[in-house]
């Protein structure tokens, strides 16, 4: 099951070119480690400085942990560190199984 959401990752992170070879995309054999794992949360991992963004939880989610589909790697847990302040940025991870 390929959770990778293309539309918001073509609107927001690939570049023209890329959107139209999308079904070529090097991105298709992955999935999206946080979606997998936490399929309903609303979790950004960019916050813009202007306007108290992070303060109002109005950001992008624009950092991924990608990882392979196969039965080989199973991904435990995935999480967004939004309670990590120090930068527009917020630390986001995985926990994979071997």
């Amino acid at each position: 099951e390929n959770v990778l959401d293309e539309n918001v990752l073509d609107e927001n992170v690939l570049d023209e070119n890329a959107r139209e070879t999308s079904s070529q995309s090097p991105l298709r054999p992955f999935v999206d480690t946080f979606r997998k794992t936490h399929p309903n949360a609303s979790a950004y991992s960019w916050f813009s400085y202007r306007g108290g963004a992070r303060n109002k939880n109005r950001g992008w989610r624009i950092d991924y942990v990608l990882a392979s589909d196969t039965p080989e790697l199973v991904v435990h847990d995935a999480y967004i560190r939004g309670d990590v302040g120090g930068s527009d940025h917020v630390p986001v991870g995985v926990v994979l199984r071997l």
